[in-house]
């Protein structure tokens, strides 16, 4: 029988969760400027993006409440790479990086028949769920930093493909990583 939170056990609960989502994403973005550095072609345009992989993480672990911790954490990555962002592009960049790929997880699954409690998730689904995060958000993100000017739309193309391509490489990575964590610990059969 499932055991029933007061509401303010459960308001503690989602307030911890969204930070503990911020915090990881925002660190996951610290270590990947700074170690893979080497990858970034030029300003939102990194051939191996391991923040969407640990976002893809926190979505499917924590779903809405992960998705809001990103949207949060977003205007900090967003005010070093661009340091002049106007609130409008803050607001629009934090949607994209939190609602977009939230929805997308959710459409997918959806699409595939796996449960919201992830009982049903496969391997096979996550390079699917995987592909169409990061075609839908490099997509919004790419389509975002043309209108305010900050790329060129005459690039928008090899732009968003870069862009795709280091979303889903960063995805794959972290999901190795994750099931080489869940192998090492999972005891011999």
């Amino acid at each position: 029988m499932p055991t029933t939170r007061s509401p303010l056990r459960r308001l503690g609960f989602v307030v911890v969760v969204i930070l503990l989502s911020s915090l990881v994403w925002i660190a996951s973005w610290e270590i990947s400027q700074s170690v893979l550095s080497f990858t970034v072609m030029k300003d939102s345009v990194t051939l191996i993006y391991i923040p969407a992989g640990v976002r893809l993480v926190i979505l499917l672990v924590s779903g809405i409440w992960g998705a809001i911790g990103i949207m949060l954490a977003f205007p900090v990555e967003l005010i070093q790479v661009f340091p002049d962002p106007s609130w409008r592009e803050i607001i629009v960049y934090s949607v994209i990086a939190g609602v977009i790929p939230y929805a997308t997880v959710l459409a997918v699954c959806r699409w595939a028949n796996v449960s919201r409690d992830l009982r049903s998730l496969r391997a096979i689904h996550l390079p699917l769920i995987a592909a169409a995060v990061s075609i839908t958000g490099a997509a919004s993100y790419a389509a975002a930093l043309v209108r305010f000017g900050r790329f060129d739309a005459a690039s928008f193309l090899p732009d968003v493909t870069a862009m795709m391509a280091g979303d889903f490489l960063g995805c794959f990575a972290v999901v190795l990583l994750v099931r080489l964590v869940i192998a090492i610990r999972r005891p011999p059969r």
